[in-house]
């Protein structure tokens, strides 16, 4: 095994000359990262806060952005000429409100509607602050010179006593010429027996359409937080009413980042006295209170310069990257009692440069490992094609380089401050030289002074030096779970487990609500989820593109087109052709209503009537939007492209509307003629179809990635395997039981999915480079020496980063939750594995895992160095050790 140990090997030795020489240079190793910590913060004045949804959680290459481009080049939203039904976007500039019934009255009570009426009014002369004194008059969508009309107000002619003596039927109002389609105003409808007339409603919907276009559109968003603020104060006795904006998820995505920011100070308050109690000892001259401090302030440099550097390079923030700072510092932390418990594996005995030479061999290895993992997960994570998972993952990783960076330098310099004070047998507090225990004169003086003193002694007993919670996993967890029948319990709870993870994993159910990205408690969160659950009868409509010129006028054509629509028209989710719009099909019937015969048309007789009989007819001049005419032959005009309206149906989930989604896309990849389908909800909806694949192949590659670099840190090949194992265990553990919690697949538990990778190998590596390092033949007995050195700074690091993210579960937003529904369950099977499966396996196959004899001589040679102060025997032997020789060669060099 001499190749899979020789980087080891080289690390050990580098970092080991690395320690020394910053014990000789502390004071530049803690002021240069101090500095560069404090030019870099600077930078956090220029991030900018990224709020656009749909720039965040749609793909790199997205079909459907692509498809908006081209619509929206084919057909252009002319806000003075608005039909409703052609929206590219969910973000089209709109006031919504929704009314329902207080206690005990019916919606469509005659009390009801002239409130409705009321509200309408209180709506359209809403105010904005600007010098012109605009109403929603002067900035809304026109057709024919008018607002869009609300049309269940207009078949009741705004008012309200039609409500009593008029029929009102569903989903279309017919009144002599003129039909009002009242589907989408209101829902959850009750019928008189046998008939299309509505006896109740339970809930009514208007929208209040605004102009985009540039010189309108920050006027338009001034109205609607005018909208927001009056309909906020609105009361009524007889009705109640929520509403939102189209600006309103952007404006929930800043709110959540606001408020959970706070918690942050939670966090490092809490996390503050963990780190200080878990320094502390009974011996005042052993405690270092200062190095949880310290190593709370290293992660917040690196946190610090993360923002700055990033900040510079102009990369936004977004909300997600607010869960970044919890992680950093749960990470550092980690690193921390790593460090810790090297320097306490050393002898009390030894200089403060030796002592830093030491432990930084054997500790700053262990990070280097996990550092690099971690960093290595976030940079596959980084290759995602959702822009909001992309950032967070540089923001993340960039976060843990800086905080590795930090570690080695300015966390090494204030070890080595620490050290000397230990060396000078000084008080952890007040750094006042003291006595020993065993020369204080007064109970006071040795319970609150005194300490240390063991440089003095012949023998150092570890109980004296070591914490308890180290002694106990050397002495009693150890052992016990050594024992066969501990063993037998163990494997078996791990196959159970692996069953459950498993079952969960084909449970997992996929996509993330609109309402999941507002807060719990805020009016937009009410509003998206009242209105996902009841206005779904007929929701978003979708557009059939035919960008391309084609032979309208001949039957061929028009039967293709047909086809293609009923085929369209088949999907559970698309309500039948009665309520597709479809210009072809009017055209058609007009046609045989004129008394002309559509088979013997040719294209110029085609052409001429529907431009100069059929568009100019009130009821079909709405189809000028759907056609594109190409005039530069007068002799043979042609239609360039045009479309077809279809109205959707029963989408209330994310699953059924990636469902929908591939089935409208399938379709017309089948189709002779080219073809594109578009909803405005498509760019959300396109992210539900790359979650899953997106997440496994992240996980097979990060997999794959972890293997080898463990294959070439950790010196021996089997426990690479073992290590890849359990990540791969801890992974399917992770997915399988958050859906058993409640969390779904989406953007956002892909990213936990991605942390899982890094810390998982956190866990797993550590446990295992510290099995390979011990020198004892027995395995059980090298897996206890495993849990003794490291048993104690991997629970501290797992209960760390739980507090570090608690604060994040009585968060009021499902994407803050869920982040902390998924770390526990990582960090909980992380501490599974790490502390009790990985020492049970490994020392099953321990005998086919040579002890570290070649670590054992090498230590032995460095004490000796120490000792005799042979500068040219210490070189040589890391030389030798470097260039992988034996050890019998190297004592016959020494």
């Amino acid at each position: 095994m001499k190749f899979f140990g020789c980087v080891d090997r080289a690390l050990s030795t580098a970092f080991y000359h690395y320690g020394k020489f910053i014990a000789r240079h502390a004071y530049l190793f803690l002021f240069i990262p101090l500095i560069l910590s404090g030019l870099l913060c600077f930078g956090i004045f220029f991030l900018e806060m990224e709020k656009n949804a749909e720039d965040l959680f749609t793909p790199y290459e997205s079909i459907a952005r692509d498809d908006k481009a081209v619509i929206n080049n084919l057909f252009p939203i002319n806000y003075t000429h608005f039909k409703g039904g052609r929206f590219l976007s969910t973000t089209e500039r709109v006031g919504t409100v929704m009314v329902t019934p207080k206690k005990g009255l019916d919606l469509l009570s005659r009390e009801a509607v002239e409130e409705i009426l009321h509200l309408d009014e209180v709506i359209r002369n809403i105010v904005i602050k600007d010098m012109k004194g605009l109403r929603y008059v002067d900035l809304c969508a026109k057709w024919m010179g008018r607002c869009m009309p609300d049309n269940f107000l207009s078949a009741l002619d705004y008012d309200a006593k039609n409500i009593v003596s008029m029929p009102i039927t569903y989903p279309v109002i017919q009144k002599g010429n003129q039909s009002f389609f009242i589907g989408a105003s209101l829902t959850d409808i009750n019928y008189f027996n046998m008939t299309n007339i509505v006896q109740s409603a339970s809930i009514y919907k208007a929208n209040y359409l605004l102009s985009s276009s540039p010189e309108l559109e920050d006027l338009s968003i001034e109205w609607e937080y005018a909208f927001i603020d009056t309909l906020h104060e609105f009361e009524s006795p007889y009705i109640n009413i929520i509403y939102f904006t189209s600006n309103t998820i952007s404006d929930e995505l800043l709110s959540l980042s606001e408020r959970v920011m706070p918690r942050f100070s939670v966090t490092f308050g809490v996390l503050f006295m963990f780190a200080v109690g878990s320094c502390m000892m009974s011996d005042w001259v052993l405690s270092k209170p200062w190095f949880g401090q310290l190593g709370i302030i290293s992660a917040g440099l690196a946190i610090m310069s993360t923002a700055g550097l990033m900040g510079i390079a102009q990369v936004p923030f977004n909300q997600i990257v607010s869960v970044t700072p919890f992680l950093a510092i749960g990470i550092g932390l980690d690193d921390m009692f790593i460090m810790l418990a090297a320097w306490r594996q050393t002898d009390a005995k030894l200089s403060v440069e030796e002592r830093m030479g030491k432990a930084y061999s054997e500790a700053a290895v262990s990070i280097t490992i996990t550092s690099l993992t971690d960093v290595l997960a976030f940079c596959i994570g980084s290759y995602n094609p959702l822009r909001a998972i992309k950032i967070f993952c540089l923001y993340t990783g960039l976060a843990i380089t800086f905080d590795y960076i930090y570690q080695i330098t300015f966390f090494g310099a204030c070890m080595v401050l620490i050290g000397r004070r230990e060396a000078a047998n000084k008080h952890c507090y007040t750094c006042k030289k003291v006595l020993p225990k065993s020369e204080a004169k007064t109970t006071w003086y040795r319970i609150f002074c005194a300490g240390g003193g063991f440089k003095e002694q012949d023998s150092v007993s570890k109980k004296d030096i070591e914490p308890w919670l180290m002694q106990f996993f050397k002495n009693h967890y150890g052992p016990f779970i050594m024992k066969p029948v501990v063993k037998f319990v163990v494997l078996i709870s791990f196959a159970v487990y692996i069953g459950l993870a498993v079952w969960g994993c084909t449970q997992v159910r996929e996509g993330l609500e609109l309402k999941k990205l507002a807060a719990d408690d805020s009016y937009a969160y009410k509003a998206f989820e009242l209105d996902d659950e009841h206005f779904n009868e007929f929701g978003p409509p979708v557009q059939m593109v035919l960008p391309n010129k084609l032979s309208y006028w001949e039957p061929e054509t028009q039967n293709q087109l047909e086809m293609i629509t009923e085929n369209l028209e088949k999907s559970e989710f698309v309500h039948p052709s009665m309520f597709t719009t479809s210009w072809l099909r009017t055209y058609n019937r007009f046609l045989s209503q004129i008394g002309v015969n559509i088979t013997t048309l040719n294209q110029t007789m085609f052409m001429m009537i529907l431009r100069e009989q059929f568009l100019k007819v009130p009821e079909f001049s709405e189809f000028a939007l759907d056609i594109n005419f190409n005039f530069s032959n007068m002799n043979k005009p042609c239609i360039t492209s045009s479309r077809f309206i279809l109205a959707t149906t029963g989408l209330f989930t994310s699953v059924e509307e990636a469902k929908f989604l591939k089935e409208m896309r399938n379709e017309v990849e089948e189709s002779p003629i080219d073809i594109h389908v578009f909803g405005p909800s498509f760019v959300y909806t396109e992210q539900f179809l790359i979650v899953a694949p997106t997440t496994m192949q992240n996980l097979i590659i990060a997999t794959i990635c972890m293997f080898f670099v463990a294959l070439v840190l950790i010196p021996h090949p089997i426990c690479a395997v073992w290590v890849t194992i359990c990540v791969a265990s801890i992974e399917v553990g992770v997915i399988g039981f958050m859906t058993f919690w409640g969390v779904n697949l989406d953007g956002t538990s892909m990213i936990n999915v991605i942390l899982c990778i890094g810390f998982s190998v956190d866990f797993t590596a550590h446990i295992t480079y510290a099995y390979v390092s011990a020198t004892d033949e027995n395995p059980n007995k090298r897996a206890i020496s495993a849990l003794h050195s490291l048993g104690m700074p991997i629970f501290q690091g797992g209960f760390s980063t739980i507090l570090g993210m608690f604060a994040l579960c009585s968060s009021p937003a499902y994407i803050f939750r869920s982040f902390f529904k998924v770390m526990l369950l990582v960090m909980v099977f992380g501490l599974f594995h790490g502390l009790l499966l990985l020492p049970i396996i490994l020392s099953l196959f321990g005998r086919f895992m040579r002890p570290n004899r070649e670590k054992q001589g090498q230590q032995h040679e460095a004490v000796k160095t120490e000792e005799t102060g042979d500068e040219g025997n210490e070189k040589s032997l890391y030389n030798n050790l470097l260039e992988g020789e034996t050890l019998d060669q190297i004592i016959t060099t020494i």
